[in-house]
């Protein structure tokens, strides 16, 4: 593209940032642990507060926590999202935030303006919020990448397909590089789901159930 205005500077690296921002999509949407950031959040004791405002750069939820300071310890305990029908159903219950078989009625929703925790009346407490963020533009020449975007060669997607925007502007012919950028998608897809090789993947345990836990006694009732 040297000497060659019919594609400014200013387009070129709006078609580098939307080239990246789609491989960016491809390596997040399909593998989410590539990006992935947490927060802590704290909401007072107040009996209304229950809602966790979410930063800027947020784009993917992958997870909420709530620490039980209150029963002695620090402990983390995953949280899980409640329907929205649902919003008003455990506002009922004051005191019980826990229930007998030791799981947390705490639950969330993801809304425009942030997570509702529910219910509102307990929601006073300590979270960690597991996000993915946004995708960032480059905008000065020295700019760098992520490990993750830039590791074997994987940035090559975002070149072939800028090659084609480029192409297509000026009603080139991109079949070649349509067909690379295939073979470069299937290719990182391919790769990427590895990431983690170290053994095989499983159904996540929203149950908590093991061979080493059992049913919790009371009295003479299990």
């Amino acid at each position: 593209m040297e000497s060659n205005n019919f594609v400014t500077d200013n387009e070129l690296t709006t078609y580098i940032n939307f080239s990246l921002a789609e491989l960016y999509d491809l390596m997040t949407t399909d593998y989410e642990e590539y990006n992935l950031q947490s927060f802590i959040a704290v909401l007072p004791n107040d009996g209304y507060s229950n809602v966790i405002s979410i930063p800027s750069t947020f784009l993917k939820l992958r997870g909420v926590d709530y620490q039980n300071a209150g029963q002695g310890n620090s402990n983390w305990y995953t949280l899980y999202e409640f329907q929205f029908p649902e919003r008003n159903r455990d506002n009922n219950l004051i005191d019980n935030i826990v229930s007998p078989w030791g799981k947390f009625q705490l639950s969330y929703r993801l809304a425009d303006d942030g997570l509702i925790i529910q219910p509102q009346s307990s929601s006073g407490g300590t979270y960690q919020v597991w996000y993915t963020p946004k995708f960032f533009n480059l905008v000065l020449t020295t700019d760098t990448l992520t490990i993750q975007m830039d590791s074997n060669a994987w940035v090559e997607y975002a070149v072939v397909d800028c090659c084609i925007k480029i192409n297509d502007k000026q009603n080139l012919d991109s079949s070649g590089f349509t067909n690379q950028k295939m073979q470069l998608k299937d290719r990182i897809r391919a790769a990427a789901k590895n990431r983690d090789s170290s053994g095989p993947k499983r159904m996540s345990n929203s149950r908590y159930q093991s061979d080493d836990i059992c049913l919790p006694y009371y009295g003479d009732i299990w």
